[in-house]
C-alpha cells in the first residue's frame, strides 16, 4: 500500500534540500581552495556547531518562509567567527 506524504512533510523535505544548498554556498564549497570542496561532508554539523542545534532546526523548519532573514542572520554570525 502506498502512502502519500502530507503537504507539510513535502515542504519540510524541500526545506532540508534548499537549506543544504544554501549552506553549500554560504561556506563556499564551490571554491577549490576550501576544505571539503565540492562536497556536503560535515557541512550541516559545522553549521550546527557555529550557530546551535535549536537555531538550525528552526531555520530548516521555516526556510521556505524566512530564507532571506536566515541568510542575513547567518552572514552576521559567520562574519564574527
Amino acid at each position: 500500500m502506498l502512502s502519500m506524504k502530507t503537504a507539510t512533510a513535502v515542504q519540510q523535505d524541500q526545506n532540508r534540500a534548499d537549506y543544504m544548498e544554501y549552506l553549500y554556498g554560504l561556506y563556499g564549497r564551490d571554491n577549490p581552495d576550501v576544505e571539503n570542496r565540492y562536497t556536503y561532508t560535515g557541512l550541516f554539523q559545522h553549521h550546527v556547531e557555529l550557530v546551535g542545534a535549536d537555531i538550525v532546526q528552526a531555520q530548516v523548519e521555516w526556510f521556505h518562509e524566512d530564507g532571506e532573514a536566515i541568510c542575513l542572520y547567518d552572514a552576521e554570525i559567520s562574519a564574527k567567527a
